[in-house]
């Protein structure tokens, strides 16, 4: 499994029986480890290293163009642990005919 994946799974499985001192540690090696990988990748790939830059608030000012901005869209999908992953969210309905 990939660095960032298993940080994604060890947070989300939160500390269980782990001390709290251990389970930061254990978040802080994984996302050092992703952190270094990363940096080691955009170091060898151009396109990795223009993908994986911030947007900062100076880039903002000056990349766009007078009278025009910069919009940021999300997507929120409320998550279910006691929900089974391989169950579709609804059934199909069918329309009206018209």
């Amino acid at each position: 499994m990939a660095v960032r994946g298993q940080l994604a799974s060890r947070v989300n499985q939160g500390p269980g029986k782990l001390p709290p001192e251990q389970y930061r540690n254990q978040l802080a090696e994984l996302n050092a480890e992703a952190d270094r990988l990363e940096g080691a990748l955009s170091r060898h790939s151009a396109e990795f290293r223009t993908q994986s830059q911030p947007v900062t608030l100076e880039w903002a000012q000056e990349t766009l163009l007078a009278g025009t901005a910069l919009v940021e869209l999300a997507v929120y999908r409320p998550y279910n642990r006691k929900r089974p992953r391989n169950l579709k969210s609804s059934a199909p309905r069918a329309t009206p005919p018209m």
